[in-house]
């Protein structure tokens, strides 16, 4: 590819790169952007283009100077991505010793702050900067992309720095896969996030080696298909670690402040609204079930109404849907005497299907059954909650709830 093409590239990096920041810098406020810590976010994305900005200047002017910057600049998207990691890592990590815990995020909420990580990456900028310089002077290799080469042969000593390089970097990006696994409240596509990246990174920084390899003794015509594949490679990065945060937070528009908490597990509706309490109360009422027992079809049927309700809250236009819906919880609870024979109370059924013929269905049709449906439930939520299972999901709420709360506190979590 002749060098003045080479020019298309240079001026779409600065548009596809300036728009990703300027919509994170915009949308900083929201959640999957401030949990990957958008200062540390626009680093990541900030190496990422001074990473193909040098191998656009490469081919535009032929001169090596600007590879000899290429390893600072990874160097900068890296450790950027690391320390984003690190952060969440401590703020949704819990000490083996739960006071020691506190006490660190009480007396050093320092650690817990962006700010401190952009020191740090500040400072490891200027060391790898000042190295970068030396050998620069020195009139050495070492750091220069292993495929810009003066001559038509592969640089020996380049390669083994590349070579080395990417097992070190892949290491890294494994280790902090492991230490995010179990992590709590890890949401926002996180492990998403640095999974695709792993995989991404390690297909290409292998693909590269392997053609170097086959074209070791004839360099020079193939360094345009080396460029080209960074330069792709780059932009998908810039995919994964900047576009997709910013459309999620125009797509995931939920209210992330409310959090369940220990105060609310003693009151049932409440209860029933958190995910893992709902799962947690339906195993114990499976578990429990025996033939004159129907705790689960109790469950069952107060989850069905609940959300006919909120189809009048969600689509106050459209009520057809409603009505769709109604009539299916009728003809699947009330209109065959399967189920309708757990009703002791005869008259709630009779009264819906008086009711049904008319097709006057509106959000309180069902209230009769919905109470009945909870009062028993309420029955069953009070044995509950002497056994086992709920000590547990106890425990396990109060740790969400801390690890949430460090969270908000620490910037990483904002209304949206």
């Amino acid at each position: 590819m002749s060098g003045i093409y080479w020019w298309i590239p240079f001026g779409l990096n600065f548009f596809l790169y300036g728009i990703c920041c300027l919509l994170i810098i915009k949308r900083k406020t929201y959640s999957v952007i401030s949990i990957r810590s958008p200062t540390l976010l626009l680093s990541t994305i900030l190496g990422n283009f001074l990473m193909s900005l040098v191998i656009i200047l490469f081919k535009i002017t032929g001169q090596n100077f600007f590879s000899s910057f290429y390893y600072l600049f990874r160097v900068i998207m890296i450790v950027s991505l690391f320390l984003r990691y690190e952060r969440i890592i401590l703020c949704c990590g819990i000490d083996k010793n739960d006071e020691n815990d506190f006490r660190q995020f009480s007396t050093k909420r320092y650690l817990y702050i962006e700010k401190f990580y952009v020191r740090i990456l500040v400072i490891i900028f200027f060391i790898f900067l000042l190295v970068t310089i030396v050998i620069r002077v020195l009139k050495k290799e070492y750091l220069e992309i292993f495929f810009t080469n003066k001559d038509i042969y592969l640089n020996e000593t380049k390669s083994w720095i590349w070579v080395v390089y990417n097992f070190f970097e892949a290491f890294l990006i494994l280790t902090y896969i492991f230490r995010i696994y179990d992590l709590i409240n890890l949401q926002q596509y996180i492990r998403f996030e640095l999974y695709s990246f792993l995989i991404v990174w390690f297909i290409y920084t292998n693909c590269m080696s392997i053609v170097a390899f086959i074209n070791k003794d004839d360099m020079k015509d193939d360094n345009s298909l080396f460029a080209i594949m960074t330069l792709a490679i780059l932009y998908v990065c810039l995919i994964i670690h900047g576009y997709m945060p910013v459309i999620l937070s125009y797509t995931s528009r939920t209210l992330v402040l409310y959090r369940f908490t220990n105060k609310l597990l003693n009151n049932l509706y409440l209860f029933l609204t958190d995910a893992s309490c709902y799962e947690s109360f339906n195993n114990y009422l499976i578990s429990k079930k025996t033939k004159d027992d129907n705790g689960p079809f109790y469950l069952k049927l107060y989850t069905h109404i609940m959300k006919y309700k909120l189809f009048f809250v969600l689509n106050p236009n459209i009520k057809a849907l409603a009505q769709n819906e109604a009539k299916r919880i009728f003809s699947t609870f009330f209109e065959e005497e399967t189920y309708t024979r757990f009703f002791e109370d005869q008259d709630i059924v009779l009264k819906i299907r008086r009711e049904a013929n008319t097709n006057l269905y509106n959000k309180n049709f069902f209230d009769d059954a919905l109470q009945y449906a909870f009062n028993k439930l309420n029955i069953y939520f009070n044995d509950y909650k002497i056994t086992r299972e709920y000590n547990l999901l106890q425990a396990k709420i109060s740790l969400e709830s801390y690890v949430r709360c460090k969270m908000v506190n620490s910037g990483l979590i904002n209304k949206f």
